[in-house]
């Protein structure tokens, strides 16, 4: 699942929508398959529930610090 979101969302998307740190993005990834998130999430047409998941996970994960 890790290199599916790698492959969809680039750096830039991290840094720029969810305020993630370049050097935490492989641990975010790993934090939010930890937290549900699923291949299921990662389909084409899912995409709106896959970001405000990810939304959603990023505040927490920042929260944890």
């Amino acid at each position: 699942v890790d290199v599916m979101v790698r492959k969809m969302y680039k750096d830039s998307f991290f840094k720029e929508n969810l305020n993630i740190d370049e050097s935490q993005i492989n641990n975010f990834i790993f934090y939010v398959e930890d937290k549900g998130l699923s291949s299921t999430m990662l389909e084409k047409g899912n995409e709106l529930d896959l970001i405000e998941f990810l939304i959603k996970k990023s505040e927490e994960f920042k929260s944890q610090d």
